[in-house]
């Protein structure tokens, strides 16, 4: 054909069907982009040298940018979490399968080097794949599952290494590459820590601009990094760029809005990767045997280290299945070799068909590996046979509580069985999870379920009750069979996914079957109807802007909430200019009834019943979700007269900037004045909403609001409702689709939106939150919240406070100016 655009586009195009079929077949997308492109190849489309060049450079630029993402999402702390067990794994398999594949080729013919390169791209496994079936199989939180992951990071870190050293290496300077290296990652961190989060801090306000600034920073870091100076590859690049935006708190944002566009470069790299790969007749056979090879050689490399590491069969045979196939990473190292005309397109040819094959076997193999294991588990046994030995257990067990599984949930039920002086008895088969619970002191024994040896050792005829947190149903099934054959009457308590699954337990004889899902919305409705909820629902609605970038650093954000028994306004903004913070007294609990005064300090406004004891119950609602400390709550139960007084907490307030002398005098005055008075509060205003007439005839609403002392990162967000059931959320905001986005985010927590309202005449005429700076002698930064409202052509606020709505809550959202 002679139109090269209708030939890219038609290609393309059958590419990103085939993706899509790949993930039907519950195969990774890139395996049809790169079928697509052999087909391609073979009828001889996409040939010339314009077109090579153009997808050399789109190529490029996808891997560039899926290593800009690598970097940019990349958490080095995580392998500090995985335990010396998994890195030993994961690093000893690397070097283990590398030497055995480099002897391998060389028998076949190729140099050492060659040999060495080849082995080190086919000893690393695929994130995609394994990540995607375990999820599928929602098997990410088994121990295999964590395994596997694991090592797969381990992995991924050991490949950028090696792709800084090829990418660089190759020709020679090996002293001078690992001089730019250092240099390269000393300017990373410093740019990661120090420069780039301040910089996308003030980009963040437009999305756009955000992501423009991203991705000119990945192309231009990249081409530098590329350039004569220093020698390195584009790909390296695009990981150092993305490692130096990852310190910011935008970095979730901008690895959102990339990926798509990543996706697209990919696809064009895996089509040119099947463009290339040229076959032959003695290729095909020598790759179907490779592939084999790799199928069976890395699942037993890994299942024999974590053998010697003391996991259990099962564990290690399950982890050890997950690495039977080789990396997206191997097909970026071979372009990479053939770039620097270190390998051959035979070379390339043969790791992208190993690749292929390896990718769809190793894939159903892990989709069933549990009959895979039940198939090998004789072999296994026969090769290496579990003889490690539990701890001595008491030698009389009697009306005890046998607990299999104790990670996560079964920790919980083990802390609450402890406080009740239940007498238990853990089964576990995570040799970690083992030895903590060894250390604690606790009656464990290391084996998993489906080791039926293991229940003689139980007191199974004495035992009070058996309960199992497992997640898999076949464990349980197991467990359950055991059980019965012992003919024990034993109460047997289940964790179960799914309906089914709970009615396949209960005939094979449970006691009860919980659905953990279940409970947890059993509770979280409990919590709304003794209304606690209200603090968490706002704290929730309040991280969710966040995320989405609703927040303005300049203006500020306020959320106003209305209820039936009471009202507040949660408000964030930026501060600047606090030099000092100071602590007020726990027994602090003070609202103040003063209109237009020039010492208010932004607040929670709050009216109707006070709650019990708010303080402690913002704590448990707020504080312990953030992690923050609350230094105080509104509240007003009587009338109080507050002349004098207020000079004096003027000067004690979080936000100041008085020198520590002055501070700790008026905090000693303070403490002084609350000697005679353990709680001090005063009265709300009589009307929560204040209208006059302005000079050009409009009527203008001003919240009247209350006092409330707060320092840097420290609010509070507290009860104001009985109960909460229902919601409706108003758009004031003057942003299209913010109060639907908000309603969805509500929804999630359990609360039920049954209305959505919006601004009758848009941003000029809807009602928002004004922040007003205000000054005093003492302080610096004080600020005076008013609700400003158009009466009769914005949004009329009384027919929320006199409760002319269908629901118990109202959301208001408002914008600051």
């Amino acid at each position: 054909m002679s139109n090269p655009f209708f030939v890219f586009s038609l290609v393309f195009g059958s590419a990103v069907c085939a993706g899509l079929v790949a993930r039907g077949l519950r195969q990774p997308a890139f395996l049809g982009h790169v079928l697509v492109g052999l087909a391609a190849g073979y009828w001889g489309l996409m040939r010339g040298d314009e077109v090579n060049r153009l997808l050399e450079v789109l190529s490029s630029a996808g891997v560039m940018l899926l290593l800009f993402l690598v970097g940019l999402e990349m958490n080095v702390g995580e392998v500090k979490k995985m335990g010396g067990r998994a890195v030993m794994t994961g690093l000893g398999q690397i070097v283990i399968t590398t030497i055995i594949f480099a002897v391998f080729l060389i028998n076949f013919g190729l140099g050492l080097s060659q040999s060495l390169f080849l082995g080190a791209s086919l000893a690393f496994s695929s994130t995609i794949i394994v990540v995607k079936l375990l999820s599928e199989k929602h098997d990410l939180m088994s121990l295999s599952g964590k395994m596997a992951v694991a090592l797969l990071l381990i992995q991924d870190l050991a490949a950028i290494v090696l792709l800084i050293v090829f990418g660089g290496g190759l020709s020679g300077g090996l002293f001078l590459l690992f001089i730019k290296i250092l240099l390269l990652v000393g300017l990373t961190a410093l740019m990661s820590r120090k420069i780039m989060p301040k910089i996308l801090h003030r980009l963040a306000r437009s999305m756009d601009e955000l992501i423009l600034f991203s991705l000119a920073w990945c192309f231009v870091l990249a081409a530098v990094i590329a350039s004569p100076l220093f020698g390195l590859s584009l790909e390296i690049g695009g990981f150092l760029a993305g490692l130096a935006l990852s310190g910011s708190f935008e970095h979730v944002q901008i690895a959102t809005k990339i990926k798509p566009i990543r996706d697209f470069f990919l696809t064009i790299f895996f089509v040119g990767l099947g463009l290339n790969i040229k076959l032959d007749g003695s290729m095909v056979p020598f790759a179907i045997f490779l592939s084999m090879v790799v199928v069976l050689i890395k699942p037993i490399i890994v299942w024999l280290l974590m053998r010697l590491f003391g996991f259990k069969q099962r564990v290690a045979f399950g982890t050890g299945l997950m690495m039977g196939q080789i990396s997206e990473f191997s097909f970026i190292m071979v372009g990479i070799g053939a770039r620097a005309g270190f390998l051959s397109s035979s070379n390339v040819s043969l790791v992208s068909l190993v690749g292929l094959i390896t990718m769809v076997v190793s894939g159903y193999l892990i989709i069933d590996k549990e009959g895979v294991f039940r198939v090998l588990k004789p072999v296994l046994g026969f090769i290496w046979k579990d003889t490690s030995k539990s701890d001595p257990l008491p030698a009389e067990l009697s009306d005890h509580i046998i607990l299999f599984g104790c990670h996560r949930m079964g920790r919980s039920v083990m802390v609450h069985l402890l406080k009740s002086r239940e007498k238990i008895l853990i089964v576990d088969f995570d040799p970690e999870v083992v030895e903590k619970l060894k250390n604690e002191g606790a009656n464990v024994i290391y084996a998993d379920a489906s080791d039926t040896d293991v229940y003689d050792q139980l007191g199974l005829s004495k035992a009070k009750m058996v309960i199992s947190t497992l997640k898999d149903i076949k464990d349980n099934l197991v467990m359950l069979s055991e059980i019965n054959k012992r003919k024990s009457k034993v109460s047997i308590v289940v964790d179960a996914e799914s309906v089914e699954d709970a009615v396949d337990l209960y005939k094979a004889g449970a006691t009860y079957v919980i659905f953990p899902h279940f409970v947890g919305g059993l509770h979280l409705g409990d919590l709304v109807r003794k209304g606690v909820f209200l603090g968490i629902l706002s704290l929730m609605l309040l991280i969710n802007l966040l995320k989405r970038n609703v927040y303005d650093p300049k203006l500020g954000i306020n959320v106003l909430l209305i209820g039936r028994n009471g009202m507040g306004v949660i408000s964030i903004r930026a501060e600047s200019g606090v030099t000092g913070q100071m602590r007020l007294p726990d027994n602090l609990s003070i609202s103040i009834e003063s209109n237009g005064a020039d010492y208010l300090v932004e607040a929670i406004y709050k009216i109707g019943s006070p709650v019990s004891d708010p303080l402690n119950s913002a704590r448990r609602s707020v504080g312990q979700a953030l992690g923050i400390v609350i230094s105080g709550v509104v509240a007003a139960p009587v009338d109080f007269g507050v002349d004098g007084f207020v000079q004096s907490l003027i000067g004690v307030a979080t936000k100041t900037n008085l020198s520590l002398i002055d501070r700790y005098l008026l905090f000693k005055d303070f403490n002084e004045k609350l000697r005679n008075k353990a709680s001090l509060s005063f009265s709300l205003p009589k009307n929560v909403i204040d209208f006059s007439d302005e000079p050009d005839g409009k009527k203008i609403g001003k919240l009247n609001p209350a006092i409330f002392v707060w320092s840097k990162n420290q609010w509070v967000v507290d009860e104001v409702l009985s109960e909460t059931a229902e919601v409706t959320v108003v758009n004031a905001s003057g942003k299209d689709g913010k109060a639907r986005l908000v309603a969805r985010q509500i929804e999630s927590a359990g609360v039920r939106v049954i209305d959505i309202l919006v601004a009758k005449k848009g941003s000029d005429n809807s009602c928002f939150l004004l922040g007003n700076i205000k000054a005093h002698p003492k302080t610096a930064g004080f600020l005076t919240n008013s609700f400003l409202c158009e009466q009769n052509e914005g949004l009329d606020l009384n027919d929320f406070i006199d409760h002319d709505v269908k629901s118990d809550l109202v959301v208001i959202l408002g914008k600051q100016s």
